[in-house]
């Protein structure tokens, strides 16, 4: 019996490695986009200016 909690707790605890990683790229993944984005309005932007 002791070997089965055991083994359930290492499961949880993998798992909430999992999920705090997957957590964090899909953080970083967004924060990328969004800064990226913002980026390319930036640019447009500025060369609308120079273009005028």
């Amino acid at each position: 019996m002791q070997m089965v909690f055991f083994h359930i707790r290492m499961i949880q605890y993998a798992l909430h490695i999992y999920l705090f990683y997957c957590g964090r790229l899909l953080y970083a993944a967004r924060n990328l986009f969004f800064y990226t984005k913002r980026n390319v309005y930036a640019s447009g932007f500025i060369f609308l200016i120079a273009q005028g």
